[in-house]
């Protein structure tokens, strides 16, 4: 038995009981196939590079230096 979060109904907490075939199916979604690598923390805009990163954004967009 499980505790399920219930998004239609408010986010209340419900119990979830699964047959073993199905906990197994659903616990086996988050398994990787051989060979692949999970990928823990990607940022687009970290704070050490932001700054420099959107002034590339911008100049390859052609979009002006300030966006007012």
């Amino acid at each position: 038995m499980f505790s399920d979060k219930d998004y239609a109904d408010g986010g209340c907490r419900k119990r979830l009981t699964l047959k073993a075939d199905e906990f197994i199916r659903r616990f086996l979604l988050h398994v990787l196939p051989r060979g692949f690598v999970t990928i823990r923390y990607y940022e687009l805009l970290p704070n050490n590079h932001r700054i420099g990163k959107i002034a590339i954004a911008r100049r390859l967009l052609g979009a002006r230096s300030s966006p007012r």
